[in-house]
């Protein structure tokens, strides 16, 4: 032990060898301000000085306690009222105007709880004597402290789990002392959570508590983006640090303009024993991180606990602005005939979704297995929920959409009202405003004349050749007012695709990048995107040149999603018989592409999803054919910036019936990257026949996309050995994939 201290009185020498501070001011003869932690009571304010009057206690080495004025600032002022017990910072400047910052008030029951702890800690340091060091092997003592949020922090807090704790000040001015110790602890804390440690804990307690309050703390983190889930820097009372300082080996002496003081990392474990303790700040986060056991491996895929009825189905994601993940499923209805559209949400780190609260229900609800209802939240807090309703009558042809809104978290709803045709996508602008984009018939046709009903048995009409050539869809978009009215009107598109899906992605500035697939004369039907720069759209051109003629509509939408700039596009083309999923990324909102990128396994179904992550990657979800009895596989693959993607996780067998619908994601905050994804469980009736109505239901999961580590870009089967799409006449409204005779999945 004697050793080790001779040790540390030559390394608190070096600290100071012959290097000036970094805050060292050139020669003045201004005096230089001084700061001293202050504590006291509020007598009066006096917002017409800028000032408030406090009885403050005794400043250690300053100022007997007494009753006097001090200079605040209104925003710090408004924190206070007479008799409350404060906490802040006092400068003095030398012009014998002394001013406070950083003010805290105190919380009575919070003072005697540190005020209680510093006073055992105390007692326990006294008897103890010359043996106060704790040695490796020891128990860490009890102590409790104020964190960064100025809540009170008591070590037990983190019994059962690994702590790895230090001493720093915020002032340090030397770059390799604590500046450089608070650097390693951050690596310590990405790395820990890059290998899916979830059970470290990472504690700095502060050398200089007369200066480092809370908010200073606080400022001292964010400013080194340092996340506080895990990471506490903690001060309190200077006779609590000073005891801590004792009884863990570290040494401090007042120098000019900065602390001199050794540096020492400890390891404590989950029962609160010493068993490691490194001095200086020359270690890599390994030295730690070796000797804590494996992690566990965190299952890949977590179902979540879901309130969807058993005959629910068609779900939609939204991740709201806090995080909070809304679902909408359609569902058995308020009463009997009737069906209804159902909204539940998921906050962040949850394992169950809430009850479910109804939207809309009627006996006219469409519900389709492609074109399903969706969710957002405005920029105002709005949520905005649409879906599709046949038209009454039992005559009546075709259906369109409606919308409805609520201000107050789905409880209640607007009025109904009509918004599009088909494949109606919506997001959210600011001042509460909403873009949509629709896909609507091009082919006016008289509201008065009859209509005339064909028989089904009858062959359809012959096309003739000669006839002009007439668009039969278009892409049209709406800007609609936070109340819903209309603001303006723009057709996109002429000429698109019949019934694939459409998608949007939000960029900065309100600007707006759809993607859909498109139409040609030819009946090339590749994928397509436009821009809205905020105020109009500009010229449609295609996403990627894949040379798909198809003379029916595939069904097979793009999916899009943007974070900042970064944008990305995932889509399905069976382009000269070969199915694909493939993906493309941009850095600059959509204005540029890079390389497709494939994405399948070799034998894909489509029905494509994507979103992207806080690093620039994206994840992509898919359905991928299997041979036996129409079933599927639902995959997730990560694309990274590079190109380069991870390996696929399998999320859940479904079937590749219409039933089963297009899954979806949306992210979630945290370090591991959490995606919650949706689909539909869809079991034949027949089990004989793999296409006879399926009993459908929504499931729901989490995994991490964070676990979905980097490999080489690889496909499973060779093109020639690809899946190939055959169309079944030319009227055919899905494409039909057949799959060839396969070894491996």
């Amino acid at each position: 032990m004697r050793a080790l201290l001779a040790l540390l009185v030559l390394t608190v020498a070096g600290c100071s060898r012959q290097e000036p501070p970094a805050a060292a001011l050139p020669a003045s003869s201004a005096p230089q301000p001084k700061e001293y932690a202050l504590t006291g009571e509020v007598v009066a304010l006096t917002p017409e000085r800028n000032a408030i009057i406090a009885k403050h206690d005794e400043i250690p080495g300053y100022m007997p306690p007494m009753t006097m004025e001090f200079i605040v600032e209104a925003a710090e002022r408004a924190k206070l009222a007479e008799g409350r017990r404060f906490r802040a910072r006092l400068v003095d400047d030398g012009s014998g105007t002394l001013r406070l910052f950083d003010i805290v008030p105190l919380d009575p029951v919070k003072e005697a709880t540190i005020a209680a702890a510093a006073g055992q800690l105390r007692q326990e340091t006294s008897m103890r004597g010359k043996g106060a060091y704790r040695e490796i092997g020891e128990t860490v003592p009890q102590f409790t402290l104020y964190d960064q949020q100025g809540e009170t922090f008591a070590i037990n807090r983190v019994r059962g789990k690994w702590v790895v704790m230090n001493f720093i000040y915020t002032r340090c001015p030397i770059a390799t002392m604590c500046p450089a110790a608070t650097a390693r602890m951050y690596d310590l804390q990405r790395t820990a959570r890059e290998q899916g440690r979830d059970d470290l804990e990472l504690l700095s307690i502060t050398l200089d508590p007369a200066y480092d309050t809370p908010p200073v703390l606080k400022s001292y983190a964010e400013a080194r983006g340092i996340d506080g889930k895990n990471f506490h820097f903690l001060t309190g009372p200077e006779g609590a640090v000073r005891d801590l300082l004792v009884q863990f080996g570290v040494i401090v002496e007042p120098g000019e303009n900065f602390l001199k003081h050794t540096l020492a990392t400890i390891l404590i474990n989950p029962q609160g024993k010493i068993v490691h303790r490194v001095d200086g700040t020359t270690w890599s986060p390994k030295v730690f991180l070796e000797r804590l056991p494996a992690p566990k491996p965190a299952p890949a895929v977590t179902p979540l606990s879901s309130h969807c009825p058993a005959d629910s189905g068609e779900s939609s994601l939204f991740r709201g602005p806090d995080g909070t993940v809304y679902q909408t499923c359609s569902g058995a209805g308020r009463q009997e005939g009737e069906r209804g559209l159902w909204l539940a949400t998921l906050a962040p780190g949850a394992e169950t979704w809430s009850e479910m609260r109804l939207i809309v229900s009627t006996p006219l609800l469409m519900e389709n297995w492609a074109d399903f209802a969706t969710l957002i939240v405005g920029t105002d807090g709005q949520l905005w929920a649409q879906w599709f309703q046949r038209q009454p009558g039992e005559d009546s042809h075709g259906y369109d959409g409606w919308f409805a809104r609520s201000a107050d978290g789905g409880a209640s709803w607007s009025e109904p009202a009509p918004l599009g045709h088909e494949f109606v996508s919506l997001a959210p602008l600011s001042g509460g405003r909403v873009l949509s984009v629709w896909l609507e018939s091009a082919r006016v046709r008289d509201p008065n004349a009859p209509r005339v009903k064909r028989d089904p048995n009858a062959p359809r009409p012959a096309k003739d050749p000669n006839a002009p050539y007439a668009p039969s869809m278009r892409l049209k978009s709406r800007l609609l007012g936070p109340d819903g009215t209309t603001l303006q009107e723009w057709i996109v598109d002429p000429d698109v695709c019949t019934c694939c899906q459409t998608t949007l992605a939000t960029l900065p500035g309100d600007r707006v990048l759809v993607a859909y697939r498109g139409h040609l004369p030819d009946e090339t039907r590749d994928n397509w995107v436009a821009l809205f720069d905020g105020a109009t759209w500009g010229k449609p051109h295609t996403l990627h040149d894949d040379g798909w003629k198809i003379p029916a509509c595939p069904v097979n939408g793009p999916a899009a999603d943007a974070l900042g700039e970064r944008t990305a596009i995932a889509w399905f083309t069976a382009a000269a018989g070969v199915a694909k999923v493939q993906a493309k990324l941009s850095t600059d909102g959509g204005h540029t592409f890079g390389p497709a990128v494939p994405i399948d396994l070799g034998r894909p179904i489509g029905r494509v999803d994507l979103v992207t992550l806080s690093d620039g990657s994206a994840v992509i979800s898919w359905l991928e054919a299997r041979s036996e009895n129409n079933a599927a596989g639902l995959y997730v693959r990560r694309l990274f910036p590079n190109g380069r993607l991870s390996a696929p996780l399998q999320v859940a067998a479904t079937s590749a019936v219409r039933a089963s619908g297009f899954p979806r994601m949306a992210t979630q905050p945290g370090a591991q990257l959490p995606v919650v994804i949706s689909w539909t469980d869809a079991t034949p009736s027949d089990p004989a026949d793999p296409k006879s109505p399926a009993a459908t239901r929504v499931l729901t999961a989490r995994f991490s996309a964070g676990a979905l580590t980097k490999t080489h870009s690889t496909a499973a089967l060779p093109a020639a050995n690809r899946p190939v799409a055959v169309v079944r006449g030319e009227e055919l409204q899905l494409l039909e994939v057949c799959a060839v005779p396969e070894t491996v999945h």
